[in-house]
């Protein structure tokens, strides 16, 4: 719990000084620990919100949290208005430079 607690207290102040509810650190910090102690560079949308709703985040909210993680916050990627990523969060960046490689290559 200790180590949580550091962590948390870390991205809080990397942070700007906005308020941001508790809920969506915790979720931010628990989704990419799942992601990283189960090797997946992806999660999908359902894994994600159950993941959220655990961490005290409301189905309503999960939408914002994942723009607001993507957007503001820069620790992870989400991209609701590409019909072929939507329903994928994803935690680790390297995915998304691997996938363009192939495209360029």
């Amino acid at each position: 719990i200790v180590s949580v607690r550091k962590k948390i207290e870390d991205l809080i102040s990397q942070l700007d000084s906005e308020d941001i509810p508790a809920p969506w650190l915790v979720f931010d910090f628990v989704l990419r620990k799942y992601a990283k102690q189960n090797n997946l560079r992806k999660l999908g949308k359902h894994d994600s919100k159950q993941i959220a709703s655990i961490c005290g985040v409301t189905d309503d909210e999960v939408e914002v949290v994942l723009h607001y993680l993507h957007f503001k916050a820069g620790t992870l990627l989400y991209y609701s208005d590409i019909p072929e990523l939507d329903q994928y969060v994803i935690t680790d960046f390297q995915l998304i430079f691997d996938s363009i490689s192939k495209i360029i290559i």
